[in-house]
Formats: structure tokens, sequence, C-alpha cells
């Protein structure tokens, strides 16, 4: 991380990010239903400790990879040219785009 700062959100985003990944394998393998269910509980918990901690972003990692989780989560999207999904989407683009470009060594 930058300047070994350790981000708050960075670090629970990243936890978040690794039960997704963890519960889309299972679910899209052999895994019995108790561990889906086991994996599927672990992303909600780490969502709801998001939400009860409102951690601020404390790096340009953090919070470009925040920006990142809201453009790459295919519920919050419709998917459509609503004029106001592509707003929100190169508002969301633009601020992450800034961030990534002005920290770069």
């Amino acid at each position: 991380m930058s300047d070994n700062l350790v981000d708050p959100l960075l670090v629970l985003l990243r936890r978040h990010e690794a039960a997704n990944i963890a519960f889309d394998a299972a679910a899209d393998s052999d895994a019995s239903e108790a561990e889906k269910n086991h994996l599927f509980a672990a992303c909600g918990r780490t969502m709801q400790a998001i939400i009860d901690r409102g951690p601020a972003a404390t790096t340009a990692e953090g919070a470009a990879a925040a920006l990142d989780h809201v453009l790459n989560d295919d519920s919050l999207w419709h998917g459509s040219e609503y004029a106001g999904e592509v707003f929100l989407r190169q508002l969301i683009e633009a601020a992450r785009d800034y961030i990534t470009r002005t920290t770069k060594g």
C-alpha cells in the first residue's frame, strides 16, 4: 500500500472481494449447499462490516478501489443506456481516473 499506510476501507473491501470470489467459485463448482451458504454469509458479513463501520478511504489506492468496485458490481447497473446511469458511471470513472492519474509516481 502507498506509504505503508493501512487504509481501513481498502482492507475491508479486499476482504469483501475475496469472499465474493470464493462464493462465485463455489457456486460454479460441485460445492455443497452448506459450503455455498457459508460463503454467501461471509459475503454478507464483509458487506455489513463496511456498512456498520463506514470506514474512510485513507489512501488514493483505497479510494480508487472503492470506485472500481462500484463500477464493476453488475448488481448496481442495469446495463442500459439510461441517461442517469450513464451520467453516474461517467462521473465515477472520471473521479477514479483522476485519482489514478495523479497518484502515479
